[in-house]
C-alpha cells in the first residue's frame, strides 16, 4: 500500500496561504483531510485518510474533533483556496456563485428562528429552517463559501436582528463573493 507521509511537493503551493491561518499542529491534520477528501469517491473519510497515512493515521474520531474544535477561520481560508485555484488555472477563468435554499424539519420546541414552513420535500407544513447556502465553482473546483439562516420578520424583532428577505440574503451572498 502507497501512503502519504508529508505534504507533496506539487501541492505546496495550493497549501501555501492556509499555513498561516491554521494552528501549526493542525496544519498536517488539515491538509491530509483535503487530499483525504479529494482521493477517491464511495468511501468514507476515515479509509481516506488510510490510504494518505497508513498505520500512522490517527482515529476517524480524530477528525472530527479536529473539524469542531481547533481555531481557525474556514471562509477566509476557502477564500485563499479559492484565490490559489484561480492563479493554477489558465487562460478564461469563470467563477459561478451556486445558491440553494434548504429547508430543515425541527422537532425542538425551544430553538430560535425556528418557524412554520411549507417543506416542498413532503408537500406538508412542518416546524423547521430555512438556510440559505452558497457555494463557488471555479476551474471545476466546488468550494463552499458559506451559509445563512433565514429569519422571519416576527421573529427577527423578538431576537434583535434586522430582518432581511431570502433576496436580501442571497445578494449579501453574492456581494461577499
Amino acid at each position: 500500500m502507497v501512503t502519504v507521509g508529508r505534504l507533496p511537493r506539487k501541492c505546496k503551493r495550493f497549501f501555501h496561504p492556509v499555513r498561516r491561518r491554521v494552528e501549526h499542529h493542525g496544519f498536517d491534520h488539515f491538509w491530509m483531510l483535503v487530499l483525504a477528501m479529494s482521493i477517491g469517491h464511495g468511501s468514507t473519510l476515515d479509509r481516506r485518510a488510510k490510504l494518505l497515512r497508513g498505520h500512522q493515521a490517527t482515529h476517524r474520531t480524530n477528525h472530527g474533533e479536529f473539524l469542531w474544535r481547533s481555531l481557525w477561520e474556514q471562509s477566509d481560508i476557502l477564500r485563499d483556496m479559492l484565490v490559489a485555484v484561480v492563479k493554477q488555472g489558465r487562460g478564461r477563468q469563470e467563477c459561478f456563485v451556486i445558491l440553494d435554499d434548504t429547508q430543515t424539519l425541527k422537532r425542538a420546541k425551544k430553538m430560535e428562528a425556528v418557524g412554520k414552513l411549507f417543506h416542498h420535500a413532503t408537500g406538508k407544513y412542518a416546524k423547521g429552517h430555512t438556510i440559505l447556502k452558497a457555494c463557488l465553482w471555479v476551474n471545476g473546483v466546488t468550494i463552499p463559501w458559506g451559509q445563512w439562516v433565514y429569519v422571519k420578520k416576527e421573529q427577527a424583532s423578538e431576537l434583535g436582528r434586522p430582518f432581511r428577505k431570502l433576496t436580501e440574503l442571497a445578494a449579501e451572498a453574492i456581494r461577499a463573493a
